[in-house]
């Protein structure tokens, strides 16, 4: 313990506070760094995913891929912030310690908790934030995103069907044209499915036009000029001891339903992980009029997987703290591949739990709290042991 005399209080507490001020600084710059770079991985990943594929297959612009990358940024802030400040904790105090500045600091009787009380605030900062963004900026961007895919369709139904690409959006069909010509589908086939994927019809075209009913959420295609081939359907893939009948026609029409595409971008009922915090606590509500125990704990088990995500972000920094004395700053590497480790770990643990959904009766809604509670305790026992020594 240092004892101070009177005089020497204001001198220790002013060189206290101007430390805390350049660690909070460098905190802030490592933390915002590291959660951008963590965005932008995991904006890539989701990229690749489905805006990257739109882009290939000419469903959309370049520029208009850019706009959903924009509006999906939320709901991947919402994953990286734990990573982010795992990775700004270790690269803060892994420069202080290979400086040997953290034991100037503790040799100038300054304590552990001292130091690392501006990496704590950060993170609680980061986790309030992440809060707001959980249960209000992710649900609504991503809804956001789904919404203008959707419209996309609606103003181009031809987005959804492109040359030269079999197209296995709509039940019980694949479609495929040669090319698009003179605002007709050129070198036009359809094949009509039975329930087990056996094609029944084959029709082909000379050209198709396409026009979309927005009533009815229908495709209506008006084919010209071809023919068209009906098989059995007890047994359509027999070729030997049949004869196919084949039909010539000058126009012949098929409706062909958007429902199962535009369920892929939100139409119909939302699910949780899309809902705010009012319209999930609505729900739950709902269920709970209803008498739905198995519906009650799922909705109370996306409300809590939300707050135990934002609070991941304090056990994160409260782990990151101990492991940082232990390392140079010039491991930059092996940070970033802790900070993946623990994150994985915590983040395939809180799935694991969330299998349970099914399983009401173990209470997945308070099981999801375990990871947090063991990363919280590891980083306490880890912190006392660093500032004791």
């Amino acid at each position: 313990m240092i004892f101070l005399a009177d005089g020497n209080v204001s001198f220790y507490l002013k060189r206290v506070r101007v430390i805390q001020r350049y660690i909070f600084k460098e905190a802030l710059c490592h933390i915002s760094l590291s959660v951008a770079f963590f965005v932008f991985v995991l904006l890539s990943g989701n990229a690749i995913r489905d805006v990257l594929e739109l882009v290939a297959d000419g469903r959309i612009s370049f520029l208009c891929s850019l706009k959903f990358l924009c509006i999906l940024t939320p709901s991947m802030a919402s994953y990286a912030l734990p990573l982010g400040v795992l990775t700004g904790t270790l690269l803060t105090l892994g420069k202080l310690a290979s400086h040997r500045e953290i034991l100037a600091i503790k040799s100038a009787g300054i304590s552990l908790f001292q130091t690392a009380s501006p990496l704590i605030l950060t993170a609680l900062g980061f986790a309030t934030l992440s809060l707001f963004i959980n249960f209000e900026y992710a649900p609504r961007s991503i809804a956001a995103y789904r919404r203008s895919l959707r419209e996309m369709i609606h103003l181009d139904p031809l987005r959804c069907i492109k040359p030269g690409i079999f197209v296995r959006e709509f039940p019980g069909y694949i479609l495929f044209y040669d090319r698009y010509e003179k605002s007709l589908l050129q070198d036009f086939y359809v094949w009509e499915l039975d329930s087990e994927g056996r094609v029944i019809t084959v029709a082909h075209a000379e050209s198709a036009d396409i026009q979309y009913d927005d009533d009815r959420d229908i495709l209506l295609l008006s084919l010209q000029n071809g023919t068209a081939e009906k098989r059995p359907s007890d047994n359509p893939e027999n070729f030997t001891e049949q004869t196919i009948p084949t039909l010539f026609y000058k126009h012949m029409t098929l409706q062909l339903s958007l429902k199962n595409l535009l369920a892929r971008y939100g139409s119909g009922s939302r699910r949780l992980k899309y809902m705010t915090l009012g319209e999930l606590l609505q729900e739950r509500q709902v269920a709970i009029q209803q008498h739905n125990f198995s519906k009650k704990i799922s909705i109370q088990l996306q409300v809590q997987k939300q707050i135990v995500m934002a609070f991941a972000i304090l056990s994160m920094a409260l782990l990151g703290i101990p492991l940082a004395m232990k390392s140079s700053y010039s491991q930059t590497l092996i940070y970033v591949s802790i900070a993946v480790f623990l994150a994985m770990t915590f983040y395939f643990s809180v799935i694991a739990i969330s299998w349970l959904e099914d399983v009401p009766r173990w209470r997945p809604d308070v099981l999801v709290w375990v990871p947090n509670i063991v990363l919280q305790v590891l980083g306490i026992v880890l912190f006392k042991k660093s500032s004791q020594h």
